[in-house]
Parts: structure tokens; C-alpha cells; sequence
């Protein structure tokens, strides 16, 4: 079970309501997902959908200064009925919040959200036309990235007709992947693959390999063909680490997972991994899969095997493993991914309440504190040190996480005089 969380890259604050006022976009909050899609049907309006969470700062930022500018308020009041919709659930969630939860679920799963803040853009019967995925915080920027949903030349629902006429342009092309892209379009890995078709195999650029990142899902895309047969090309164009994101879930899925799981089998949103089944094989030979993965992959093949052990370990609730995996690989620092020590982090404060466990982990989770790197590391940190059990630790880090210039984080903040009583904290 690969638990992709959604930290980085959002900075984590707590949103009480949206903003409204008689120039802002008006939010129809009251209405069902039924009556949402009837009412932009009768209207002859596409409908726009802010999907976010209580502990997306962006998110609250673009309520706060977006959404209820005039101009920005005239343009989705005149093309769209909107509604705002939260991806995560709270003790404090009102009524109304509750209720669409249901609905909540089925949209993250039919349109595939994995990030936040996103927004859709639907033809009334609920057809996705286009999609952007982060916040913009300058207003005609936004109006000009929403426009594109109204146009079928710049829509995704658009230019992906016009794929299937035959145009091969690469200008097209890019546009197309990047709006599938943002979509988490299941097709993506053929768009990109029809844009390194239309290269020359032996002139590859450093948009190529980055394009190809886009669409490495299966073991016989192009693109991941490309990336692993030219290491030292896709790592200059992407980084190390960041070729290593790309391969790894390919490689897992497809060749490591089988070995881990008896009868498994990858459950699968569209082309992206949802989630394992199966039953743990007790018998793997670490050994044997250490050395076919340094024998094919070279160089990544160290992680690659940390990764598997990590996610192993993880299913069999094995943490004293688990923290000693992770302490082998954190004892590298030239090789060393911050991210992922982030994301194992992450895991354990997910799956785990075990005191012990917990505090293990204090010991190759430190580098998020001691290593130089996004500051976000400090607070996620503190989280775990908090979760531990050493509070006093936790409060102080926290204090100079807020502190640090540049951050402007209200979640942690308000999460301070909580940590003071000892009462339960969310990032």
C-alpha cells in the first residue's frame, strides 16, 4: 500500500468558510450534487468546482483574495455555477459538509484529485472539460486559465478531439499533455508517447526526458524506456532523485510487488495506482531481489530495494524493521532523498500509534530538522516528535518553524497553544 500523502508542495493552514461576498464568485453550498448539475443545465452554464481541504493554506489564500474579486466574481457568476467542495473530514464539519461527503468521495475518484487546491471545470452532464491544478493568486491569470474551459480549442475535451483527427504538432502536443496532465487523464502516457514518436530518437532535448516524466506508467511506455536507457541524460534533465520518483512506482508495481504478494493485485484509479492486494508472501528472498534490481537498474537498484522493504514493512506492521531500513538508508547522506524521508515520516504518523515505534523513528526522521531543506521538513518534525511524546521538543521546533522567514503557516501557529495543553493536533 503506497500512501501518497499530499503535504509537500501545500502549505497547511485551517479554512473556516469561503469567502462571500455580492462581487465574489457565489458558491452554491446549498444545493446537492443533483441539483448543481440540473441547475447549470438549465442555466446553459459549465459547472466549477473548488475541491479543497481544511489544511490547504493556498486553498483559504485563494478564497481570501481571488474568489472575491469583482472581476474574478463577474466572469464565474456569468459562465459557471459553482460550488465549493472540502476533500477532508473534521470533527468539526457542519451539516452541510457531512452530507456531501458521499459525493465528495465519488468525485475525487472520478476525476482522479490528488492535490489540492484543484479545479474542475464540467459540461452540465458532469463531463470534464478542462481542470488546473494549484492556486493562482493573480486574478486575470486565473480568469485566463479558467476562460480555457469555454473554449473547445483550448479545453482538454477539445484538444483531445482534435488528437484523434490526426494532428501531431508539437506544439499541440505539449499543450495536450500538459491539460491531461493536470487532469490525471488515464491517456496522458499515449499523448506523451506520441510526442517521442514525433522526435528524432537520436536528438532528444531536456524537455524531452522532462516530458517523459510526465508519462512513464507502464513498462512499455516509451518514456520509460528512455528514462532508464539514458540515466545520465534523464538525470540531468530531471535529478537524481526525481528519476528515481518516476521509475520507482513503475518498477514496484510491475516487478517487486509480484514478489512481495502472493496472488496480488495493483487496484488501480484509471492509469494510477490506488492501492495493493494479497497475501503477504512470508518466504521473500531479499537477497535475490536485491541483486536483479542492482544487476538491471545499476544505481538505483539500492533504493529500489530500500523502497520495497519500507513498503513491506509497512504491511506487515513490522516498525522496529522499518525504522532500521530507514536508518541504513538516512546513514548516506550523499544519497539521501529529503522527500522521501518526508513521505516515510509521513507513513509511519499515518499507520501507526505505537509509542516505541514512534520513538524509533526520532532517530533517521532528525535529518528533517538537521539537513538543510524545504521548511516545511521542521514542521513535520515537530509533528512526529509531538506524536512521540516529547512534547517540549515539539512546541520549541514549532515555535522556530513560524519564525523562519518566509514562512507564513496559520495551521502551525494555531497548533502551538494546542501543543502547550497537550491536546490532539492536525497539520
Amino acid at each position: 500500500m503506497k500512501f501518497y500523502l499530499l503535504l509537500i508542495g501545500c502549505a497547511f493552514s485551517v479554512m473556516n468558510a469561503k469567502a462571500q461576498t455580492t462581487s465574489a464568485i457565489k458558491f452554491e453550498n446549498s444545493l446537492t450534487w443533483a441539483q448543481v448539475k440540473q441547475k447549470a443545465k438549465a442555466e446553459n452554464k459549465f459547472i466549477f468546482i473548488d475541491a479543497y481541504t481544511t489544511w490547504c493554506g493556498p486553498c483559504k489564500q485563494m478564497s481570501r483574495e481571488v474568489f472575491p474579486v469583482k472581476q474574478v466574481g463577474d466572469f464565474f457568476n456569468k459562465h459557471f455555477i459553482s460550488v465549493a467542495i472540502q476533500f477532508d473530514v473534521n470533527e468539526k464539519d457542519d451539516e452541510h459538509t457531512k452530507k456531501w461527503r458521499n459525493e465528495a468521495e465519488q468525485i475525487k475518484s472520478l476525476y482522479r484529485i490528488a492535490a489540492y487546491p484543484t479545479y474542475l471545470f464540467l459540461a452540465a452532464d458532469g463531463e470534464l472539460r478542462h481542470s488546473i491544478v494549484g492556486a493562482i493568486f493573480n486574478p486575470e491569470e486565473f480568469i485566463s486559465k479558467a476562460s480555457e474551459a469555454l473554449d473547445p480549442k483550448s479545453n482538454l475535451q477539445g484538444r483531445k478531439t482534435e488528437f484523434l483527427d490526426g494532428n501531431r504538432s508539437e506544439a499541440f502536443l505539449l499543450s495536450l499533455i500538459n491539460s491531461a496532465n493536470a487532469a490525471r487523464d488515464p491517456q496522458l502516457p499515449e499523448y506523451v508517447n506520441a510526442y517521442l514518436l514525433s522526435q528524432d530518437p537520436n536528438k532528444r532535448t531536456e524537455e524531452s526526458f522532462k516530458v517523459a516524466a510526465l508519462g512513464t506508467i507502464n513498462l512499455d511506455d516509451l518514456a520509460f524506456k528512455l528514462i532508464v536507457d539514458h540515466p545520465e541524460s534523464a538525470t540531468n534533465a530531471l535529478g537524481k532523485h526525481q528519476r528515481a520518483d518516476v521509475l520507482t512506482p513503475v518498477i514496484f508495481d510491475n516487478e517487486i510487488f509480484p514478489l512481495l504478494r502472493t496472488n496480488g493485485k495493483v487496484k488501480k484509479n484509471g492509469a494510477y495506482t490506488a492501492g495493493y492486494e494479497g497475501e503477504i508472501n512470508q518466504n521473500v528472498d531479499w537477497s535475490a531481489l536485491k541483486r536483479n534490481l542492482s544487476k538491471k537498474y545499476g544505481e538505483l537498484g539500492a533504493f529500489l530495494y530500500t523502497d520495497a522493504r519500507a513498503n513491506y514493512f509497512m504491511w506487515t506492521n513490522d516498525w522496529p524493521s522499518f525504522n532500521q531500513n530507514m536508518i541504513n538508508y538516512t546513514e548516506n547522506r550523499k544519497e539521501m532523498s529529503l522527500d522521501y524521508v518526508l513521505k516515510m515520516v509521513g507513513y509511519l504518523t499515518v499507520y501507526t500509534n505505537d509509542q516505541a515505534s514512534l520513538l524509533g523513528s526520532l532517530a533517521w526522521a532528525k535529518v528533517l530538522e538537521t539537513e538543510k531543506g524545504n521548511p516545511f521538513n521542521k514542521k513535520m518534525y515537530s509533528y512526529l516528535l509531538y506524536q512521540a511524546g516529547k512534547h517540549a521538543e515539539a512546541i520549541a521546533l514549532m515555535e522556530a518553524y513560524v519564525n523562519m522567514k518566509d514562512v507564513f503557516d496559520q495551521n502551525a501557529v494555531d497548533n502551538i497553544p494546542k501543543m502547550k495543553k497537550g491536546e490532539k493536533i492536525y497539520l
